[in-house]
């Protein structure tokens, strides 16, 4: 069962700098990698141009470690004309600052968290997601699988959660939190984040047997996520979506050859 369609939520586009510095960033020679163009356009307002497209957002929240900075930018222009896009302050951790806006900004609304580099996303994608998860879930995962990828962009280079029967699937930069047990999951997430690239370490996390089980490959996707909603206390779930573009977020330089490949296309 999906959640209501009709439903309006908010967003947080994650648009900090890393504290070791970004490698898009400087490969476009931009002091936030939010504002280096692909396909002629700053990525952080291709993300804004899906987020409106789906009709499904009443605000947008663009978190940065320096707002009133970024927002002076050139690009960044016609977001000062809009009420429903605010620039908030954010700190260096990513489930840190999430929380301090929850805190901060108290609200029913389910909030939905992309990223500034998501330039391949879609309305059509933000639908897709919204109306995939159960209404029963405290935090929604969109996850893609490996077989669909690789099947339209071999050259994707992505981390790889792995499960039983062969199954993988890679993340893809959309999550939805809903209600005041998601922020258990993200104080949880914020002890562990500094693993999140690596799987084996965040496996072990969720407990010895299910850290075993996973290095056996003997969880399925929905054996793991069910152990890892007792294991936090609060109800998660994968939403599986189609669409092999939703994997690819810009991180590094080769994500900008096969994000300009495939706006071009």
């Amino acid at each position: 069962m999906s959640t209501c369609t009709a439903e309006k939520i908010r967003v947080i586009v994650l648009a900090g700098r890393r504290p070791e510095g970004d490698p898009v960033a400087d490969m476009f020679n931009v002091k936030y990698k939010a504002a280096a163009h692909i396909g002629g356009r700053a990525m952080l307002n291709r993300v804004v141009d899906a987020l409106d497209a789906s009709g499904r957002v009443s605000d947008i929240f663009i978190l940065t470690q320096s707002p009133e900075d970024m927002a002076a930018l050139e690009d960044f222009e016609p977001f000062k004309a809009r009420r429903d896009v605010t620039f908030v302050a954010s700190g260096d951790s990513i489930c840190g600052s999430i929380v301090d806006f929850l805190d901060s900004h108290p609200s029913n609304q389910p909030t939905l968290v992309t990223t500034c580099d998501h330039v391949l996303l879609t309305g059509s994608d933000v639908a897709a997601f919204l109306d995939g998860q159960p209404l029963d879930t405290d935090i929604a995962v969109g996850l893609v699988p490996a077989e669909t990828v690789l099947a339209k962009i071999p050259a994707a280079r992505r981390t790889w959660l792995k499960f039983a029967r062969g199954a993988a699937y890679t993340s893809c930069n959309l999550f939805l939190l809903k209600g005041q047990r998601a922020r258990s999951v993200l104080a949880f997430w914020a002890g562990i984040e500094h693993n999140r690239k690596r799987v084996w370490r965040l496996a072990w996390h969720f407990g010895p047997l299910v850290f075993i089980a996973f290095a056996l490959r003997l969880l399925s996707l929905e054996s793991a996520f069910s152990r890892a909603s007792h294991s936090i206390g609060a109800t998660v779930h994968p939403v599986i979506l189609k669409e092999a573009h939703l994997s690819i977020d810009v991180d590094k330089p080769s994500d900008v050859m096969i994000a300009s490949e495939i706006l071009d296309t």
